[in-house]
């Protein structure tokens, strides 16, 4: 009966409400839109890695359309450029999330770029998903209140180190005086030291081992000073593992063999640009480079079938002028493959916010991307993939090798001497 009353009432004011009043009241309790999740990327689109933003967007992109022609999937991706600069990558995140309410990060290319972002997901309590780095502070232990945070695809650097590290000291046994390290003056640098050291003191049982360590800054390409410290150690290295990005790794690479002296360089992914390649084009160099995705050249693999059908269907949508501007390329695959994992958590959890989004990759536990081996995602696993692949870089292009064809590369001996 007072139900009865309470509608009666409500009908007489109806009536009786002037229009203002009834349209107001609609709209007060009619509940707000709810705009597409937006995950915020900051990447370098400028300066010394300018290119490596645009490949890692690329793959990114190629990945969303993929399911983005069978059915909506309600995602935005929002990019700024950093310019690989730290500081800039904390402003950038810092106005995501103001002005734009990202649910979370994904792909933030390089190791000290990528530190920031870490610090501000867990001051957040924000999703940084797949970055484009194998730096150890992305991968703290389970315990770590920024685990949480921080989902990973690829393998970390010290893992590619390690595996060609080690298939090196079993084809061609060395000392320590026959390495060199080359590297970014930063935290990426300062890693790479760390696992040389650990693995000479495992291998040759040296409590300090004593190696060449030359370097770089970060903001530049001003290699000359490494490459005279290299050329006053007698007998020249025979080994040079190159920590750093591509275009300063490259200039290094030209110089020494400018000045006749012909190491093996051996490289981790974040050297194995296109840009790096395209610079040693003319250069007769022996040069190794680790890879965290499958060579595109093995077709028989899923993974890198759809990848490239998947590519082809992206460039048929722009501009024929632009389409001959997008070259494949391993940075390229793996941001297309961290787009694949995450999708295919969307698929289970389709309606993702800053809190669920991480829930719904943990819930994915062991899968078949199509990779060769498994990958998992757990509450205890953020990182997906610890496989790492071997390149030999010959006329400017990366030829997929085995780990156990080193040895045979590295017996045919110099190129030339000048």
């Amino acid at each position: 009966m007072n139900n009865i009353r309470g509608q009666g009432i409500f009908v007489l004011l109806f009536q009786k409400a002037p229009f203002w009043l009834i349209m107001s009241a609609f709209v007060c309790v009619m509940p707000p839109a709810v705009a597409d999740p937006t995950l915020g990327s900051s990447m370098p689109f400028s300066g010394l890695n300018g290119s490596m933003g645009q490949e890692v967007k690329t793959g990114i992109s190629i990945g969303l359309q993929r399911y983005q022609n069978q059915y909506h999937i309600p995602l935005n991706i929002s990019y700024k450029d950093d310019a690989y600069e730290p500081k800039k990558t904390a402003k950038n995140i810092r106005e995501m999330i103001e002005k734009e309410h990202i649910i979370g990060m994904i792909n933030n290319v390089g190791t000290p770029t990528a530190v920031v972002s870490a610090k501000i997901a867990l001051q957040e309590k924000l999703p940084l998903y797949a970055p484009i780095s194998g730096s150890d502070f992305l991968r703290p232990p389970a315990e770590d209140p920024s685990f949480r945070y921080i989902i990973n695809y690829r393998s970390s650097y010290e893992e590619e180190v390690i595996r060609v590290f080690n298939e090196l000291m079993a084809v061609a046994p060395f000392s320590s005086h026959d390495l060199v390290l080359f590297s970014q003056d930063n935290t990426i640098g300062y890693g790479g030291a760390n696992w040389l050291d650990h693995l000479l003191q495992q291998h040759l049982h040296e409590a300090n081992p004593q190696y060449l360590k030359v370097s770089y800054d970060r903001d530049a390409t001003l290699v000359e000073n490494a490459v005279a410290d290299l050329l006053m150690v007698t007998p020249t290295p025979k080994y040079i593992f190159l920590i750093a990005s591509g275009k300063p790794a490259a200039k290094f690479v030209r110089l020494v063999r400018h000045y006749g002296l012909d190491p093996v360089f051996i490289g981790i992914s974040f050297v194995g640009t296109s840009t790096f390649a395209n610079s040693l084009k003319d250069v007769d160099a022996r040069v190794f480079i680790t890879r965290v995705v499958p060579p595109l050249e093995q077709t028989d693999l899923p993974i890198v079938q759809e990848f490239l059908a998947d590519k082809k269907t992206f460039l048929a949508t722009l501009p024929k002028n632009q389409q001959d501007t997008v070259t494949p390329s391993a940075l390229m695959f793996e941001s297309y493959i961290s787009t694949r994992i995450l999708i295919k958590a969307l698929e289970k959890e389709p309606y993702i916010n800053q809190y669920n989004l991480i829930d719904a990759l943990e819930s994915l536990g062991e899968f078949d991307l199509g990779l060769g081996s498994p990958l998992r995602l757990d509450t205890t696993h953020h990182q997906a993939s610890h496989s790492v692949w071997l390149t030999y870089l010959k006329n400017g292009q990366y030829i997929p090798i085995e780990f156990t064809d080193m040895g045979q590369l590295l017996s045919a001996g110099p190129h030339h001497e000048k």
